[in-house]
């Protein structure tokens, strides 16, 4: 599968989710109330980290591809597999931010439950459409160092 993402059409080569949540009505959103930034900025600046953490993981295996050219005799991979730990766990964080920025179409006013997770206060709000974004990602949370 190829995804196309072009500047003139698209506004922005960032993922379609950005130009979603930057056209949600402000009528939609509770970012305020739930004391959040906006999801358009929540997803940007998630966005950015698990790139910042891919491009990281992505230099540091070039390094040790050049490096293994020229020394095979000692490989050391313990940097590379620190940046692969961080780059999941970027990965976990843009999950959670995800169900940060599902928090932020919930009227905290008309929902009474009550959760230290974004997750659980997701769910259990039955905000539509939640159920099914938790069983697509149920398999990409499960990531232990």
């Amino acid at each position: 599968m190829e995804i196309k993402r072009h500047l003139a059409t698209d506004g922005t080569f960032c993922p379609e989710a950005v130009n979603i949540l930057g056209q949600l009505p402000a009528s939609a959103l509770f970012h305020r109330q739930h004391q959040l930034r906006h999801p358009q900025s929540l997803y940007a600046l998630s966005h950015d980290r698990v790139a910042e953490q891919f491009l990281r993981v992505s230099n540091a295996c070039l390094a040790k591809t050049n490096e293994y050219q020229t020394d095979v005799q000692m490989i050391d991979v313990q940097e590379l597999l620190q940046q692969q730990d961080s780059f999941l766990r970027s990965l976990q964080e843009h999950l959670d931010d995800c169900y940060l920025i599902l928090t932020t179409l919930i009227n905290p006013v008309a929902q009474r439950k009550d959760s230290r997770f974004a997750k659980e206060f997701v769910i259990a709000s039955k905000l539509p459409g939640a159920k099914s974004f938790q069983q697509v990602t149920a398999d990409y949370g499960h990531y232990e160092s």
